[in-house]
């Protein structure tokens, strides 16, 4: 006997469910737990006062000069930021820069975060959101990529930074 219409429409066919589930199966889940393990870490410092001592590590580095504080926490950004990753980064600077007490204009120290992610998200691979996810996706189905770089083989360090 077969279904009405109306319950066919609600619950969906099975082709769409089967392309539902095989969409989900080819989703990175490395992937995902790689994003999810970094902002855990982000929190767990946060909860647990480090960022605290950091921003009046950084404090005391510029000597009191807004110009030297901007400088030291667009460099330390960089520096972060091309080895963990640009999302967690950020987040991890906002209380940092948040618990500054030195007077300055506010765009002034968000522009200086904010080009120091930029920067260092450009450094490796790991530094923007997309580049572990892209160098996956390279890896898995890149055998039509240049010489080099076949399909099913990792890519190291040293080949990305190759020039």
């Amino acid at each position: 006997m077969e279904r009405p219409k109306k319950t066919r429409s609600i619950t969906g066919n099975n082709s769409k469910r089967k392309r539902k589930r095989k969409v989900l199966r080819r989703i990175g889940s490395n992937d995902i737990l790689f994003f999810i393990g970094l902002f855990v870490v982000v929190g767990a410092l946060e909860a647990s006062g480090l960022l605290t001592y950091l921003s009046i590590g950084l404090a005391g580095l510029s000597f009191g000069k807004p110009w030297a504080l901007c400088l030291v926490l667009m460099w330390s950004a960089a520096l972060l930021t091309a080895f963990l990753n640009a999302g967690p980064t950020t987040a991890l600077f906002f209380p940092v820069v948040t618990g500054f007490n030195m007077v300055l204009p506010h765009h002034e120290i968000w522009w200086s975060l904010s080009l120091g992610v930029l920067a260092g998200s450009s450094a490796t691979v790991l530094g923007a959101t997309a580049g572990p996810v892209a160098l996956t996706l390279v890896e898995r189905f890149g055998s039509g990529c240049p010489p080099g770089l076949p399909g099913g083989h990792a890519i190291s360090f040293g080949q990305f930074t190759k020039i």
